[in-house]
């Protein structure tokens, strides 16, 4: 009792690595012994049971065992015994001191002897032990489940697994583990309303039966991703799972975690793996609509994955026998990442270096334009050079950034992926170390047991104290108890070393075809990395030279031959912008409209007191009607502005329908607009003349508005005529026109580029324009103006209070207008022309004849068509808001000059940036014409809504001084910029060659629409009194307008072009 009491104490036999090795050598000596028993010294075939690896044995007759066999075993006991006796005294209790072979654990029938070809080993498979061993107190207690071990023990190696599992790891990865195709879509990154987190959207396109038909986008923000990183971390504890920047080598991750570049790198490494895609987890991140409540269904805590004699090996001992196939694996991915790690710090070098070069060209070019200032004959050249100088600096600087997001994000995302899988290698050989350890306990509990069970083999060699001890302890009873306890723990030993070598097989089997997968994904995402290396190098040298005049057209191409244009000049293109700077309608929707609204006024009545002429100016909210036509009461000032507009517009379709065509022969386009021009500056300057007038002749005001009217749009419908050709001629587009390495979708892609940009920059110098204008004249509208003007009281004595501002302001508009106007018809090449007019063709018909052929082409051109009637719609909707917005503004203001100079001052600030916003928005996420068009017309269709709110509300609905401040901003944010992009959606939808024909046609139904709106809301006026009434009919234009843009097909409507032309 005492010794057991003892052994209770002592310390596990496989703590002590010194123990550890004794055990091995025994281990080794042991298999020999058997081995040397059972041979027989011929070449035998070995021949299989239905135990793949288990060995029949025909064994020797007896008393065949050769004497070399003997001698050997001999002296192997002799070893044996010297070995134990070298062991700690803590595990000499469990050893058998005169034991004549070390006992070995046994395992299973599934385990052999791994021995050379020329040797044929025996054993017996457990199966045929079915009987239970028999307790009882004799000696032989325990023998039969010794026995059993004993057989078992032959054949069993702790620190080699199963050789049919080794043998089916070596095998190459099977059809069956590849993945299928699978593709995963992440982007549309969005903030939440409170800006708390980021989501994005998920799409995914798969076979697989696990997944949905029903292809629908979710959003997961970033935890959802952790989430899925994790969960598929416990589910596959064997897989290499894409790591998470966090995990490792965070300090390199710049920038934002939610970049689209991680985010995509995380979509990849699943999509390509066949376990994780196929993953119950998986399918809910990327298909569940109710994901908060599946994950919380799912989710379950780690599993511990340790072994139950974890806690008894704390140490990570280096595997005994390592397999030559993992050690490859690690020796491989050590070397990638080394090289990984070379690249990195070779990269860095670089980007310091070219951070100093980009310091250097810098101040290089700084120096240059202080020369400039010094040098004053060669001041142009010098600075042109300095300019180029920055700009070369700025696209270095944003080759780096770029470099740096693509290609240096994906190194290291290699060195994570690197990481993650020696991490998992580890963990196999923290597997094959559990179960060694666990082995070596087990065969020193069996060492224990054979000690017990033959306890007098040993006694020769026992010194006097030993055996007198052996004597007076009764060894029955103790012998019995101890086999008992070593029984059971055999038994569970047993088992956790069969469940430690299955697992340790089943970890390398999956670990060699992680490692295939690790090859595959490393040479995608360095070949990925590399190529964006590539195209952050080429997009460099593409932008330093993306000046659309660095182009030379080749010699031997011929203007004749290959265009029929010559090429758009620097020159041309910016007299050009100039041109549309000055004409930027400023006094038609400001200073004309307010003259004949406050003439209107003057000379009208209230039909209260008909014969009383004119009306209360400092109340204009009171009813003012003026005389008209077949109107015995007259009609309401707001109607009869609004009846002027449709007038106008009316005459303006008639004269386009006649003569819009003229701009494609010869240069009509030219003279037209020149002709506009020239009418439309002397009709804006007239009102001058009426400036002392006491509101008789408001009716000539009106005549004076109308042709103003008629010649600013004829002049915007010819000046946007000519856009296609100018930017078609680009030398750049040119180019690309020729180059036969382009595809069709890139030329394409290069002519709508440039498009847009002449479009919009266009606009945004008539923004600009509109700027300039309203910023001179509210400062002029500061002046003192003391004694010159009977002001009302309470009202600032300065001129943008008197009524004279008005005029003075439409004759500087109108002189602004001429002065810019001047160089597009001086600059612009006179090769600049279309075909001639057909002999048989007469001036006041082609026009409506073109007009019915276009129409007959609807069938042809469906899309076309479609855009035009929902041009029709909105552009009527967005005109009649200018007009309806611009009566309101006077009622509110009192017709004050200076308080609606000021508006459009604002309106003109935010109209520059909106068009270069949406511009930027446009060129930064590749955003297509039709969508941002539809976001500009959504947020526009906002107006009339708020409108709407007027019918009902006193003080909200476009009814106060601080609403019209906000709806002076929102125009100028939303809908300047809706000129723009309409224009260069309906130049993507044209055929090539027909231009001129369509955009006829496009101002034709421009100015038809016009008059419509206006029509509807003076009659709304007329019979309601109030204006507000308007508003939600103009709502419904919008509605229309939306949904028939949402139904064009862009790129069908393509195609329609190219089968169009062929048939043409």
């Amino acid at each position: 009792m005492a010794r057991a009491t003892t052994a209770k104490k002592e310390r596990p036999v496989g703590v002590n690595p010194k123990n550890v090795q004794a055990f091995d050598r025994l281990a080794f000596l042991h298999q020999a012994s058997i081995l040397m028993s059972t041979v027989r010294y011929e070449q035998k075939e070995k021949e299989q049971t239905k135990h793949k690896a288990v060995l029949k044995w025909k064994g020797d007759p007896a008393g065949t065992v050769l004497g070399p066999a003997r001698y050997f075993n001999n002296n192997m006991k002799q070893i044996t015994s010297r070995l134990v006796m070298r062991l700690d005294p803590s595990v000499k209790r469990f050893v058998c001191k005169r034991c004549e072979t070390p006992l070995l654990p046994a395992i299973t029938s599934s385990t052999r002897v791994k021995s050379k070809p020329v040797v044929t080993a025996v054993t017996t498979s457990m199966n045929e032990y079915e009987a239970e061993p028999t307790w009882t107190t004799s000696d032989n207690f325990g023998s039969s489940f010794y026995d059993q071990n004993l057989a078992s023990s032959s054949t069993f190696d702790p620190f080699y697994g199963d050789v049919s599992n080794s043998k089916q790891q070596q095998e190459p990865l099977q059809d069956e583990f590849k993945a299928e195709p699978m593709t995963v879509k992440v982007d549309d990154a969005q903030k939440s309303p409170d800006g708390a987190f980021i989501t994005f959207r998920v799409f995914t396109m798969t076979n697989l039966e696990i997944y949905s038909q029903d292809k629908r986008p979710v959003r997961r923000r970033f935890r959802d991703f952790l989430w899925l990183h994790n969960a598929l971390t416990i589910e596959f504890p064997a897989c290499v799972i894409p790591p998470l920047p966090e995990k490792h080598r965070m300090k390199y991750v710049k920038g934002d975690r939610f970049n689209p570049m991680f985010i995509e790198q995380r979509r990849l490494g699943i999509a390509r793996h066949p376990l994780l895609q196929s993953s119950t987890y998986t399918r809910i991140f990327l298909e569940s609509t109710d994901f908060k409540q599946d994950k919380s269904i799912q989710s379950k805590n780690a599993p511990n994955h340790n072994s139950v004699f974890g806690s008894f090996f704390k140490t990570y001992a280096k595997v005994k026998k390592p397999d030559e196939k993992f050690v490859e694996m690690k020796e491989s991915i050590d070397k990638f990442g080394d090289n990984l790690n070379i690249v990195e710090k070779l990269y860095s070098r670089i980007g310091k270096r070219q951070q100093e070069l980009e310091a250097n060209y810098g101040h290089f070019a700084g120096s240059i334009r202080g020369l400039s200032a010094l040098e004053s004959n060669v001041d142009q050249p010098l600075r042109q050079f300095a300019e180029a100088t920055e700009s070369y600096v700025d696209a270095l600087k944003e080759m780096r950034k770029q470099e740096d997001l693509l290609f240096l994000n994906d190194v290291h995302e290699l060195l994570n992926y690197c990481n993650a899988a020696k991490d998992k290698l580890a963990e196999r050989d923290q597997k094959q170390v559990d179960f060694e350890d666990m082995s070596t306990s087990l065969q020193a509990i069996m060492l224990e047991k054979e000690r017990i069970l033959h306890p007098n083999k040993g006694s020769a060699n026992m010194n006097i104290s030993e055996f007198m001890t052996d004597k007076m302890n009764d060894h029955n009873r103790a012998r019995n108890e101890r086999l008992f306890r070593l029984d059971t723990k055999i038994k569970e030993l047993e088992e956790n070393v069969a469940k430690a070598n299955d697992d340790n097989n089943s970890y390398s089997s999956q670990m060699i075809k992680e490692y295939d997968i690790f090859q595959r994904a490393r040479e995608i995402e360095l070949k990925q990395g590399l190529t964006a290396y590539a195209d952050c190098h080429i997009d460099f040298y593409k932008k330093i030279k993306e000046d659309p005049f660095l182009f030379k057209e080749e010699d031997n191409i011929s203007h004749d031959s290959l265009f029929e244009q010559p090429p758009t000049t620097r020159a041309e293109l910016w007299g050009y912008y100039l041109y549309y700077n000055g004409n930027n309608g400023y006094t038609i929707y400001s200073y004309m409209p307010i003259i004949l609204q406050y003439l209107a006024y003057r000379g009208g009545f209230n039909p209260d007191t008909p014969t009383v002429r004119g009306c209360d100016l400092q109340d204009t909210f009171k009813p003012c009607n003026v005389n008209w036509i077949h109107s015995p009461n007259g009609i309401p000032v707001q109607s009869m502005l609004l009846y002027v507009q449709a007038i106008a517009f009316s005459i303006q379709f008639l004269l386009f329908t006649t003569f819009s065509s003229l701009a494609d022969y010869g240069q009509w386009n030219r003279y037209i607009l020149l002709a506009a021009t020239i009418i439309g500056c002397i009709f804006q300057a007239l009102p001058i003349l009426l400036v002392n007038d006491d509101g008789t002749h408001w009716n000539y005001m009106m005549g004076i508005m109308s042709i103003a009217l008629i010649s600013y749009g004829a002049s915007l419908v010819f000046y946007s005529a000519a856009f296609p050709n100018l930017s078609d001629n680009l030398p750049i587009v040119r180019q690309s026109k020729y180059d036969e390495s382009l595809t069709t979708e890139e030329k394409d892609g290069v002519t709508e580029k440039w498009r847009n940009h002449i479009s919009a920059i266009s606009t945004t110098f008539s923004n600009i324009g509109y700027l300039v204008t309203s910023g001179v004249l509210s400062g002029v509208s500061f002046l003192p103006w003391e004694g010159k003007y009977d002001f009302p009281e309470g009202v600032m004595h300065v001129l943008g209070n008197a009524p004279l501002y008005n005029y003075v302001g439409t004759v500087v508009c109108a002189g602004y207008w001429a002065i810019n106007a001047l160089p597009y018809f001086w600059l612009t090449p006179k090769g600049r022309r279309g075909p001639p007019l057909p002999a048989n063709a007469n001036h006041f018909t082609i026009g409506w004849k073109s007009i019915l052929e276009a129409l007959r082409e609807a069938r042809k051109l469906r899309y076309l068509f479609m855009y035009i009637f929902a041009y029709f719609m909105f552009s009527d909707a967005v005109s009649t808001i200018g007009q309806m917005t611009t009566i309101i503004q006077g009622e509110l203001t009192g017709f004050s000059a200076q308080q609606i100079t000021i508006f459009n001052l604002v309106t003109a600030i935010t109209s520059i940036m909106g068009c270069l916003f949406f511009l930027w928005i446009s060129k930064k996420f590749q955003i297509r014409t039709k969508t941002s068009l539809l976001i500009i017309v959504g947020l526009t269709g906002l107006v009339p809504v708020w409108g709407c709110f007027g019918i009902r509300f006193d003080n909200f609905g476009i009814k106060t001084h601080r609403e019209l401040w906000v709806l002076n901003i929102w125009q100028g944010l939303f809908t300047a910029p809706i000129w723009a992009w309409q224009q260069t959606m309906l130049a993507e939808l044209v055929p090539k060659g027909k231009e001129n024909l369509f955009f006829g046609l496009f101002g034709v139904v421009n100015k038809a629409s016009s008059w419509i709106g206006p029509v509807v809301i003076a009659a709304i006026t007329q019979s309601t009194s109030n204006i507000w009434n308007g508003w939600p009919f103009i709502l419904g234009l919008f509605i229309i307008a939306t949904i028939i843009i949402c139904c064009i097909d862009v790129d069908k409507a393509k195609l329609e072009l190219v089968e169009y032309a062929k048939t043409d």
